[in-house]
């Protein structure tokens, strides 16, 4: 470990377990060979989809079914269980491959959570492009209206709203007011914002 050093005083520092580390973050499965249970958990671990993972879980099913260490379908049932639900352990513990086999209801559970996950985010990120657009909808109609200045003016005074009833009245304010400082205190009176005020 240490090549030149005076070896008596590290030697009681010196690890003496031998194991090999493995740091699975940048270890690709395919550089592993197919038929290894580090290389099936680290596919399980780095599935990029809920296809890829069904695959590993299945793969480690397989090749934990056929072996002899109990201890070794245990520590391995454990890990897939902590990594598809944190938390789950229960009173009891069926054996290890029963475990193992649950899996399956455990992805699956756990594909229809990222499925509800993912259409959140799809609609937080739907809604917010929507106003993004309405925002520069009103700052094309108010440039047009009366001027440029007014114009960015209101875009500072409104690129924080979000409610969709609020950016609806200025655009009925755009049609309303008959001057550009007319609009932006009516803005300025429902945003408190100062940027709004000559």
């Amino acid at each position: 470990m240490i090549a030149n050093g005076p070896t008596d005083t590290l030697a009681g520092h010196q690890p003496s377990l031998r194991y090999f580390l493995l740091d699975h973050g940048r270890q690709q499965s395919t550089d592993l060979p197919p038929d290894n249970l580090v290389s099936a958990l680290i596919a399980l671990e780095a599935g990029a989809s809920p296809a890829e993972a069904a695959t590993a879980t299945d793969r480690l099913i397989d090749l934990l079914a056929g072996h002899e260490d109990e201890a070794l379908t245990e520590a391995f049932s454990a890990w897939v269980e902590v990594l598809l639900r944190p938390g789950a352990h229960s009173g009891t513990t069926p054996d290890p491959l029963t475990r193992l086999k649950e899996v399956r209801t455990m992805l699956a559970e756990r594909v229809q959570e990222w499925t509800r996950e993912w259409v959140q985010q799809g609609r937080a990120e739907g809604r917010e492009q929507g106003r993004a657009a309405e925002r520069s909808l009103l700052h094309r109609q108010a440039a047009r209206k009366f001027d440029a200045a007014t114009a960015n003016r209101l875009a500072t005074a409104i690129a924080d709203v979000s409610d969709p009833e609020r950016l609806s009245e200025v655009g009925e304010w755009i049609i309303d007011c008959s001057t550009g400082n007319e609009l932006l205190e009516r803005v300025r009176i429902i945003c408190g914002d100062e940027q709004t005020e000559r």
